[in-house]
């Protein structure tokens, strides 16, 4: 349990940095100027959301198919009880 909440702090801080440094630490690009900065937060965006919901589509359909209840936990998979 340690472990997972010192890696969110720890993805946590270098997401803070990376907003940071996509905002004031990137040199301005020669023809579009501060506009450009718009795509390092729009295109990661559009890659993580493109994927979940891929990911997603994926165990519905298989889900569906084949009646098997892993495929409908696939993106939050449970945890064994102790």
């Amino acid at each position: 349990m340690k472990l997972r909440v010192s890696t969110a702090v720890i993805v946590a801080a270098m997401m803070i940095f990376a907003g940071y440094a996509a905002l004031f630490i990137a040199p301005d690009e020669q023809t579009m100027h501060e506009i450009q900065r718009i795509f390092y937060f729009h295109v990661p965006s559009w890659s993580a959301s493109f994927t979940a919901f891929f990911v997603s589509w994926i165990a519905s359909i298989a889900y569906l198919s084949t009646k098997r209840e892993r495929f409908d936990w696939l993106p939050f998979p449970r945890q064994k009880s102790s």
